[in-house]
């Protein structure tokens, strides 16, 4: 008989792998590597993720008395690829296929090298001995983005049609998956959410969360949808390899995941009054 949390954990994992197999099969091999043949939009996106955001992240962790397990989360969230979940909102709000797809497979595959390097500078500024091995990393990213998409791919490129007819009830399936998980977590997790409340954590996730939406915003582009994918990608971030990255470095910050949630509920109802404008913009 399976345990409730092993439950929750199956719903979780299995949400997110089969929302980015279906995001796969309505994709081309060409959209994986399409940001790498626009290099002046690779460089903005990749400046905005990987180097404002992370700076912003912690100088709001140094400027603000919070808890040590929301400075974390906040640091690490900001050095976490795309996460694979995000890609359908993005499109919803005007990405273009290509340049989300292109940004979730390289900033995936950046994370890998560009983790633990952030690790090392981090290290040398605040006198903290961080780590992570490239093989963590890669497990991560391998497992819940880079394995399902070229999955979904194949198939896309093996039999389209029969791909296009799946997509849609994988990805309806996916979601119910993840809505359940998420709704046990929070259920379970409330309380050790709620103990994070005060010393500015409430606003210090708000001002990351909100930041990063203008950072993204304001680098992404002329076309408003590619601006809006950049916006969400960099105020929106990958958990798991946040908490692979904390638990390599803070195995005694048991309040590290329930500060991640809390900021990924923050950046989503953040996101919502941005995402009202950009979708009253293309109306």
């Amino acid at each position: 008989m399976l345990s409730l949390q092993t439950l929750v954990l199956v719903a979780l994992l299995g949400g997110i792998v089969l929302t980015v197999v279906a995001l796969g099969l309505e994709a081309e091999w060409a959209d994986a590597t399409s940001l790498l043949g626009q290099p002046a939009l690779f460089v903005r996106s990749i400046l905005a993720m990987n180097v404002i955001a992370p700076t912003v992240a912690a100088a709001l962790a140094a400027a603000f008395n919070l808890h040590p397990a929301v400075k974390i989360a906040l640091v690490t969230l900001a050095l976490s690829p795309l996460p694979p979940f995000l890609p359908k909102k993005e499109m919803t709000a005007g990405g273009e296929r290509s340049y989300v797809i292109g940004l979730l497979t390289t900033t995936a595959l950046l994370a890998v090298v560009f983790v633990p390097l952030a690790l090392k500078v981090l290290e040398a500024v605040f006198g903290l001995p961080l780590t992570i091995s490239i093989a963590k990393i890669a497990t991560s990213v391998a497992m819940s983005v880079l394995a399902p998409l070229a999955a979904g791919m194949a198939m896309h490129s093996f039999a389209p049609a029969l791909a296009h007819r799946l997509a849609k009830p994988i990805a309806i399936l996916a979601a119910v998956m993840l809505v359940a998980g998420v709704i046990a977590v929070l259920v379970r997790l409330g309380p050790a959410m709620w103990e994070l409340v005060g010393n500015g954590t409430l606003l210090a996730m708000i001002a990351f969360a909100a930041i990063a939406l203008v950072i993204g915003h304001v680098l992404g582009g002329p076309l408003a949808g590619n601006r809006a994918a950049l916006a969400l990608a960099t105020s929106a971030r990958h958990p798991g390899v946040a908490l692979a990255i904390a638990s390599a470095n803070f195995p005694n910050q048991t309040l590290v995941l329930p500060a991640v949630l809390m900021y990924a509920l923050i950046s989503t109802i953040v996101s919502v009054p941005y995402l009202k404008r950009i979708n009253g913009a293309h109306a």
